[in-house]
């Protein structure tokens, strides 16, 4: 089975913003010696969303020794006010006091106006973001601060899906398998970026921030894939069934997962990669070399056993989840029994050779999003990120083997001729990747065979585009906008 077939999930996707834990219980003391405290009510997950309440009981008072007479504004009490992460208030519960003063006395270890809030972000109108709550006492100035994460539904095109698919080197799923996600057009219509920020969330007991989503700015063309992230998989994250949740807006999604059933016994050994530039960013000439590297964070000094010469190693896949390097290519694993040792808190780091950004055919990939994975398959450890490749030139060596192309002019009288091409993978490929910045190149020639016009067509300022076809048969359009029939002459 082709990894591409494996491991394939669709989530509909909804705005998500990073979420971070709320705090249990809050306070502060005013300018009296007095406290507000505060007991949050607990929720499923570290954020609020729509149709949640979440309900902060709070009461004035005395942690001192002594006791303290004050006053109090009897037509509010305690009130609650709402603070953006600009700093602006967006809610000023002071709105609701008259100014009034009644006296107050609290004896030693006393609470008083004891008064619960329920905070809804749809009710409040509150927008996605990170809040600050605040529940004070205007008469004294005590108050008490709590972090809340919004996270409102947005509704996102039907069409525009996240996919994960396996990029593991065989067609087996194994420990610390590496998982790639991305975006895909599932329709046959341009999609527009949504503006909405989001981030997923693998749900575990950390809910761990998995990857937050690119700032895109272009549209998803029809079938068009773009990559998202990669993530790592251990035993902890699946259940008994092999499986892992991530989690959206609009509740979790399941991902079938069957991993092999072995688990590392050394659980202090951790796999990590560390890129040779900080920006992530390579273009022509430059060098994709990855350190893969082994560490020990426990107390105790270990041993590692391998089999092979490939200790730790790495690859990079594309969008479509196809392997365009792997240092194996350059240095294949030969059988070798060998023993290591790391100590307490130490590392050992593997370097091999480096990638040019040349695939197995020997063609300069196209620019665009790439996974790295790195993996020891004797101690079934992987990590993986991503780098993004920019060309100022458009690439060679594009291939049109398997692919048929028609061609055709539409002609309005009343704008410039358009250009359209249909392009059909008849060896049943459903994965087709643009190279350089344009779809395509229009050369028109008149009845002797002299070029009249050579011009690039399709050009809309992203390099290599990739597109997953919904099906072998299935067609895809580039729309090459209008055409100049015009010469310099």
């Amino acid at each position: 089975m082709d990894q591409r077939e494996r491991g394939v999930l669709a989530l509909v996707l909804l705005a998500m913003l990073l979420a971070m834990p709320f705090g249990a219980m809050a306070s502060a003391e005013g300018t009296e010696g007095l406290r507000v405290d505060v007991d949050v009510s607990s929720l499923d997950r570290p954020w609020l969303t729509d149709g949640q309440v979440l309900t902060l009981s709070a009461a004035l008072v005395n942690p001192t020794a002594e006791a303290v007479e004050t006053q109090t504004d009897p037509s509010c009490g305690l009130v609650l006010s709402v603070v953006d992460a600009t700093g602006a208030i967006v809610v000023d519960g002071n709105d609701a006091c008259r100014g009034q003063e009644r006296g107050l006395s609290l004896a030693p270890g006393d609470e008083a106006l004891r008064t619960t809030f329920a905070f809804s972000a749809s009710d409040l109108g509150l927008e996605s973001g990170t809040y600050d709550v605040r529940i004070a006492h205007p008469a004294t100035g005590a108050v008490s601060s709590t972090t809340v994460d919004v996270q409102r539904s947005v509704a996102w095109p039907e069409d525009l899906l996240l996919e994960g698919l396996s990029v593991m080197r065989s067609d087996v799923a194994e420990e610390g398998e590496v998982l790639l996600l991305r975006w895909r057009n599932a329709g046959p219509t341009t999609l527009a970026w949504p503006s909405d920020g989001c981030s997923l969330h693998l749900v575990n007991t950390a809910w761990s921030t998995l990857t937050s989503c690119q700032d895109e700015a272009e549209p998803l063309a029809p079938w068009e894939v773009r990559m998202v992230t990669a993530m790592t998989l251990s035993s902890a994250d699946v259940d008994e069934n092999g499986r892992f949740t991530l989690s959206t807006p609009s509740g979790e999604r399941t991902v079938e997962h069957v991993p092999v059933g072995f688990e590392n016994e050394a659980d202090a050994l951790s796999l990590s990669l560390h890129m040779g530039q900080e920006d992530a960013v390579y273009r022509d000439g430059q060098i994709v070399q990855p350190t893969v590297r082994i560490n020990n964070h426990g107390t105790d000094d270990l041993i590692i056993d391998t089999t092979t010469s490939c200790r730790a190693d790495w690859w990079a896949t594309d969008a479509t989840g196809h392997i365009v390097y792997d240092s194996r290519w350059d240095a294949p694993c030969i059988d070798l029994v060998d023993q290591r040792s790391i100590d307490a808190d130490e590392h050992v780091d593997h370097q091999g050779l480096g990638w040019g950004l040349i695939d197995r055919q020997g063609c300069t990939v196209p620019s665009g999003t790439y996974a790295i994975v790195g993996r020891s398959d004797d101690l079934a450890l992987s990590d993986t990120t991503t780098v993004v490749v920019e060309h100022d030139v458009p690439e060679g060596c594009a291939a049109d083997d398997g692919l048929d192309l028609e061609a055709w002019l539409d002609v309005d009288e009343d704008d410039q001729p358009s250009l359209h091409i249909e392009v059909s993978p008849n060896a049943g490929a459903t994965d087709l990747v643009l190279q350089g910045v344009c779809s395509g190149r229009m050369i028109l020639y008149d009845d002797e065979g002299s070029v009249l016009l050579d011009q690039m067509v399709g050009c809309e300022g992203r390099h290599g585009r990739q597109y997953h076809l919904p099906a072998p048969e299935a067609v895809l359009r580039l729309d090459m906008g209008g055409v100049a029939l015009t010469t310099s002459e």
